[in-house]
């Protein structure tokens, strides 16, 4: 009988295991596409979204502001555009009132901090490039 049992549950933990292999192989692919697939089709990368903004700050802020940056992250977007955020906190370098630009309606006193996003759309170029093309300020 109890040579029977053992018998048996070998036989289990065979198949048990014939069925295990396939889903592990199945999860390996899996893993595969979304370590190293996805991640390559995706967006700019944060060094060259963090350059890109620093020049549109030096541009637009006139040097009336500096700025912290908190985070940069992607929003939604398909293969063609992409559009990152970047979340900041704005510090006035002596009292500032914005009339256009980017920072257009801001006022703000010397020292005076405020959080702020900017969105910038990136395009996807026939060349596999990502190109800044619009950028703009979030309202508050």
């Amino acid at each position: 009988m109890e040579t029977i049992a053992q018998n048996s549950h070998a036989s289990n933990a065979v198949q048990v295991a014939q069925v295990e292999r396939p889903c592990m192989v199945v999860r390996l692919l899996l893993l595969l596409v979304f370590c190293v697939v996805l991640p390559s089709c995706g967006k700019p990368s944060s060094d060259s979204v963090l350059t890109d903004f620093n020049e549109i700050f030096v541009k637009e802020s006139e040097r009336k502001f500096s700025f912290e940056r908190h985070r940069i992250y992607s929003g939604e977007g398909d293969t063609g555009n992409v559009y990152m955020h970047v979340k900041f906190r704005l510090t006035a370098i002596a009292d500032a009132a914005v009339e256009n630009g980017l920072f257009t309606g801001i006022k703000l006193k010397k020292g005076q901090m405020e959080e702020r996003e900017v969105i910038l759309l990136y395009q996807n170029t026939p060349q596999e490039n990502w190109k800044l093309t619009k950028y703009w300020l979030v309202p508050k």
